[in-house]
């Protein structure tokens, strides 16, 4: 009979997919590698484009995992016609799985997606007797911080009387990215004034008193959060050229070149992706070749280029020949500045190597006797 848990976030930023792609990894791992495919089934309570697990299970776990992509709860109301035909769909599916499936693995509603997934969650978890996993983050780890954050989810298990607890998992621990909310662009920066230094959280020193296990305390990792040319690529979604042998390169920093180009020959640190206004390429290629330390650039996105003309060519084998790699689009500036503001190094757009690195990270924080996959 199928292991039936279910993940319910208590936090908002809490690294949801990261954290059900590596229980997948781990129990996959540990349990049932050698056994049937597909043994693993999946499934969100809500379904939109912020649902990255759904597409990455997809993409590349299909073979071991089968998903189900029907039920969102965030557009329902509790206990609303609506939502006791969404629980039977639910309750169905563990019936018709309970003994195909060596886990049934549920993703829990984000308190910010639905005014009801506090009582959702509960009733949920209680109709399917799911083992619960709890996921909530830490801003920092100072003594009286983790102690609010304790007292905060003791009084929240109080409350609900959740039956058949695993325990809890903390993520993010010390991420600077919680705390304040930048773009994406703010948070290059941010990352460039961070040493790759990884403070290992034991579980056992931080929370003293409480009313539940500690799974996992998986602190916030700097080479987690790299981005490379082609995640960008990926998410932005338009053409290239010379990326195939460089798309693994990282990016750093993004400028645009305008009017205070002068900027860009001071620049001091590497890995930078520039964005030219196709108007500008001349300006530009001028100062790349004549002042800037050429392994700076890593990558450029022309802008504004309406139909690609035959007298370009010349241009693309300048750039190629300094390995940089080329994108180019039909949007402005402005319109691809916004679209990158918005990126917040989304896993969907990741390659399997990433995704395997990040699961094998995360895996192995988990305490294997809360849990008990073995």
């Amino acid at each position: 009979m199928s292991r039936i848990i279910m993940l319910i976030p208590l936090d908002k930023d809490i690294g949801l997919t990261s954290i059900g792609l590596s229980i997948i990894y781990f129990f996959y791992q540990k349990k049932i590698k050698k056994k049937s495919v597909q043994s693993i089934l999946y499934f969100s309570c809500t379904q939109n484009s912020s649902n990255s697990t759904s597409h990455v299970i997809n993409k590349y776990f299909s073979k071991i995992v089968h998903t189900v992509d029907y039920i969102d709860f965030s557009k329902v109301l509790f206990n609303s016609p609506e939502y006791s035909f969404l629980l039977n769909k639910v309750i169905d599916e563990h019936y018709n799985n309970k003994f195909l499936r060596e886990l049934i693995l549920i993703e829990g509603i984000k308190n910010n997606y639905c005014i009801n997934s506090e009582e959702m969650n509960y009733d949920i978890s209680q109709n399917l007797n799911a083992e619960v996993i709890f996921i909530a983050n830490l801003e920092n780890s100072s003594p009286e911080y983790i102690k609010n954050k304790e007292k905060k989810i003791n009084f929240f298990l109080k409350q609900k009387k959740y039956k058949n607890i695993l325990g809890v998992i903390f993520n993010q621990i010390n991420s600077p990215f919680l705390e304040n909310k930048y773009d994406f662009i703010k948070k290059l920066i941010v990352l460039k004034k961070i040493k790759n230094e990884t403070k290992t959280i034991v579980p056992k020193k931080i929370l003293k008193n409480n009313f539940f296990s500690i799974i996992a305390c998986i602190p916030w990792n700097r080479n987690i959060v790299t981005t490379r040319v082609i995640d960008l690529f990926n998410f932005l979604n338009i053409q290239h050229t010379n990326l195939v042998q460089k798309k693994n390169h990282i990016i750093e920093e993004i400028i645009i070149f305008d009017t205070h180009h002068l900027n860009l020959l001071n620049k001091h640190s590497l890995n930078t992706l520039v964005i030219v206004s196709f108007s500008r390429i001349d300006v530009f290629l001028n100062v790349l070749n004549c002042n800037v330390n050429r392994s700076k650039v890593k990558c450029i996105i022309l802008t504004g280029i309406l139909k690609l003309k035959k007298n370009i060519a010349s241009l693309y084998k300048f750039l190629i020949k300094r390995s940089i790699s080329i994108f180019f689009t039909e949007k402005n500036t402005i319109e691809i500045l916004s679209q990158l503001q918005n990126f917040n190094f989304d896993i969907s757009v990741k390659d399997i190597t990433y995704i395997k690195k990040l699961q094998r990270y995360i895996s192995n924080f988990f305490c294997h006797s809360s849990v008990m996959f073995f």
